[in-house]
């Protein structure tokens, strides 16, 4: 299946989730930004990993064609913080979209922005995408903005649905990443390691109900057209 953690807004930790989340699930990444963040990072660390880090985007045909009809073998996509008909494209033909926000007014725009030019689009075509907001960087005090957000999304985008599981806004994470390594390899009993663990169970809960309704057999094939490239 494919897991694409994306947002056209930069700066909202797609690409620290993204590794995080490759690392704890076994899973391939393609790292689709122009920074190639993903891919730079897994050549900090000699860790020895059975997962493939990929960067080339002739290859981006072949993963949607081995990944996505495949409901026992993920692959996670860092997309980029910007639109493109590339970006576009492979969120049609995802199975999981997940969406880091922190709590923020501009957030909260950047979101809407994102559902309204993106995520509604694609669900027009491929109604079994299955969109979640997850919210990062929270910290204690933004408790009560942030169910003010959830109350918010349900109302407003409830094409999207919010994931129990927050990330906070933790040190070990930029620590981590600095040295190659997701936050459980760098410190399993760590906060910020039980939180990735819980979004982890909590996506392969996700990925279970999925393989259960067979909605990856329902999706149409949307494969990747031959355009030029804009706005990147």
């Amino acid at each position: 299946m494919i897991i694409n953690v994306a947002h056209t807004k930069g700066g909202v930790g797609k690409t620290t989730i993204a590794v995080n989340l490759a690392i704890e699930m076994n899973s391939d990444l393609f790292d689709l930004d122009n920074q190639n963040s993903s891919y730079n990072f897994s050549l900090l660390s000699n860790i020895d990993r059975p997962i493939n880090f990929w960067k080339d985007r002739d290859m981006l045909k072949d993963i949607i064609k081995t990944y996505r009809d495949n409901p026992d073998k993920n692959i996670i996509i860092d997309s980029g913080g910007y639109d493109s008909n590339v970006s576009r494209e492979i969120i049609l033909n995802s199975n999981l979209i997940i969406t880091p926000i922190t709590v923020s007014q501009t957030e909260v725009d950047g979101l809407q922005k994102f559902y309204s030019e993106n995520v509604e689009i694609a669900l027009k075509a491929n109604p079994y995408i299955k969109p979640y907001i997850l919210l990062n960087r929270i910290n204690y005090y933004d408790q009560k903005d942030a169910e003010d957000l959830i109350t918010f999304i349900k109302s407003e985008i409830p094409d999207y649905k919010v994931l129990s599981t927050a990330l906070g806004a933790r040190k070990d994470f930029k620590k981590a990443f600095s040295e190659g390594k997701s936050v459980v390899e760098y410190n399993k009993s760590s906060p910020a390691s039980q939180e990735i663990t819980g979004l982890v169970e909590e996506i392969y809960t996700i990925i279970q109900n999925i393989k259960e309704k067979k909605l990856w057999n329902s999706q149409k094939k949307i494969p990747l057209q031959n355009k030029k490239e804009k706005n990147i």
